[in-house]
């Protein structure tokens, strides 16, 4: 199985199952390539342009699901504030990602120098955003959150 053919497994569907010691900050940092090598950079952009399409799929489920149950619990206020905060990093994640998509749609590879460039810091950023998001989420909402799922 080369890189890009290696699939993202969407941690969040083991939690809602009943796993014990789901981390999605592991699962993204092991899936997602260190960056776009020129050696590598068709097989890895591949490998992120599938991980993009499936993030959005990912943070519309938590949403529906963790998002709400806490939403429309009487949960404390803290949880009740820490969703509203990952909601809207949500939606800056996903405007990066949009960003990412784009450019990587318009460049042919191999990329010149400038637009590998361009591109390595993108997609650092993008990464950087969601694997802190990820973070918070392991440590201050998933310890939290199984009284409130149905």
């Amino acid at each position: 199985m080369t890189d890009s053919d290696k699939e993202f497994k969407d941690p969040l569907d083991r939690f809602l199952d009943g796993e014990e010691g789901v981390s999605e900050f592991e699962e993204l940092y092991s899936f997602l390539p260190a960056d776009l090598s020129e050696h590598n950079s068709w097989a890895a952009v591949s490998r992120i342009e599938k991980f993009l399409g499936e993030i959005q799929k990912h943070f519309e489920s938590e949403e529906e699901t963790v998002f709400l149950a806490v939403e429309t619990a009487d949960a404390p206020e803290d949880l009740k504030a820490l969703v509203a905060r990952l909601r809207k990093e949500h939606k800056e994640i996903l405007e990066r990602s949009a960003m990412l998509k784009e450019l990587l749609s318009e460049e042919v590879f191999p990329m010149d120098d400038e637009a590998l460039g361009k591109a390595n810091v993108l997609y650092e950023l993008f990464k950087g955003r969601l694997l802190l998001h990820a973070k918070l989420e392991d440590e201050s909402l998933y310890p939290h959150i199984k009284p409130y799922l149905r």
